[in-house]
């Protein structure tokens, strides 16, 4: 019994933590925005990226933009809100 915990307490060790990639925006001035430090956290500033409606939009390699309902998209709105009453 005295090895399963003693496996448990050791497990996470092993570990090796990596750095996460850094994002990619559709729409180049949000990406300016971004590295100039505009947003609060990456989270607002991906989530500008993807209500950036109307704009022109530099398709990404390998994939296209999300096609969202307005429910969603009213759901992200009320988002962003939140994130930047707390982030100001």
């Amino acid at each position: 019994m005295s090895q399963d915990t003693s496996h448990h307490q050791n497990q996470g060790r092993d570990q090796v933590p990596i750095a996460a990639l850094p994002p990619v925006f559709a729409h180049v001035d949000i990406a300016e925005h971004y590295q100039q430090g505009r947003f609060s956290s990456r989270l607002e500033a991906e989530l500008a990226d993807i209500l950036c409606n109307g704009q022109p939009v530099e398709e990404p390699e390998g994939g296209r933009p999300i096609a969202l309902t307005d429910e969603a998209l009213s759901v992200l709105h009320s988002l962003i809100r939140t994130l930047q009453s707390k982030g100001r």
